[in-house]
């Protein structure tokens, strides 16, 4: 069994990673374009700066919550296959959600590895 967003080895998306997610379904929406079909279009509208073409997943894991923050490589391709603009509010959003995440990361305490003396314990790390 799963455990609930926010428990677990995923902390629950923070707010800009939330607002992020918002901003790029509503350029899928604008876009009138399905996963399969931004997939597609990556390949068309890759660039030379290294974000080229996604797998047919990538543009769904982009805003599948609760999952880490994407990669700046996945939501460039992702905006740019949507083809209706918006890249400069994706990439303050997306700036914003790393941090953030990364803030959060930041906070959570592993346990020290004198603390695991079972297959459990470690099960649990």
């Amino acid at each position: 069994m799963n455990p609930p967003p926010g428990q677990g080895s995923t902390p629950a998306p923070g707010r800009h990673h939330l607002r992020l997610v918002g901003h790029l379904m509503s350029l899928k929406e604008r876009s009138g374009c399905s996963y399969a079909q931004l997939a597609s279009n990556s390949h068309i509208t890759g660039g030379t700066d290294g974000t080229g073409s996604v797998s047919a997943t990538t543009p769904k894991r982009v805003v599948d919550l609760p999952k880490d923050v994407p990669v700046e490589r996945a939501v460039t391709a992702y905006v740019r296959a949507c083809g209706v603009g918006g890249e400069e509010e994706a990439f303050r959003l997306w700036r914003a959600a790393r941090a953030e995440s990364r803030d959060r990361l930041a906070g959570l305490r592993a346990p020290h590895v004198d603390g695991i003396r079972t297959r459990a314990d470690l099960a649990a790390v």
